[in-house]
């Protein structure tokens, strides 16, 4: 997206005027995020407005964005100049969610469900929170999100 971003303002420099865009794609970019907390604060911002269909899908991306998570992988396979230890430079780190940042994106997830009327989906949310170790039960009863699915 910041890529297409940034073609679109090289060409309005070009050609010497400024493009129109439909709203649809500013909107898109504007939405636009490459990690986990970027995109929750913009979904979390649009909660607070009560733009509940909107930040749904945003909760959702962000389980496939980088986050706290990491891990170490492989990359290829090459000899070793001193036996089998991988290379250093056949290594490389990959980021995922955490487990608390998908505990989280999954009870907002079920917020939203929630606030939409869709409670099958809203406690579909909420199960697999919870099947990732979402223990806080205080906020689950008390939160306004859930009034009505209570």
């Amino acid at each position: 997206m910041r890529v297409l971003l940034a073609l679109l303002l090289l060409l309005e420099q070009v050609l010497g005027f400024v493009l129109v865009l439909p709203q649809q794609m500013v909107r898109l970019i504007a939405l636009h995020s490459d990690t986990f907390d970027d995109c929750e604060e913009k979904a979390l911002k649009l909660c607070k407005e009560g733009n509940y269909a909107d930040a749904l899908p945003l909760f959702e991306q962000s389980l496939e964005l980088p986050g706290d998570g990491f891990d170490i992988v492989r990359v290829q396979r090459t000899a070793s100049p001193v036996g089998g230890a991988p290379v250093l430079r056949d290594l490389e780190e990959t980021r995922f969610p955490s487990n608390e940042q998908k505990q989280t994106s999954y009870f907002n997830i079920a917020a939203c469900h929630a606030q939409l009327g869709d409670d099958a989906k809203a406690l579909d949310a909420i199960e697999t929170a919870l099947s990732l170790g979402f223990d806080d039960f205080e906020l689950l009863t008390s939160d306004a999100d859930f009034k009505i699915v209570k």
